[in-house]
């Protein structure tokens, strides 16, 4: 599988639907997560294709 690199020099894999690229702002311990937010630097939407939904446990359909 092939790549591209991003504008903040992450990779960018081909064939993919779609991409964030993002620089971390904020840090929150929560338990034993971390919950980043981040400000969005780049983003693309390259396919019509249905997104891959994981949900308790199993994978799901998205219907609009």
């Amino acid at each position: 599988m092939g790549y591209q690199v991003g504008d903040n020099g992450a990779a960018i894999l081909d064939d993919i639907i779609a991409h964030l690229a993002c620089v971390a702002r904020h840090r929150f311990d929560a338990g034993d997560h971390t919950i980043f937010v981040g400000e969005v630097l780049q983003l693309a939407v390259s396919s019509e294709e249905n997104p891959l939904l994981f949900f308790r446990g199993g994978y799901r359909n998205l219907s609009a």
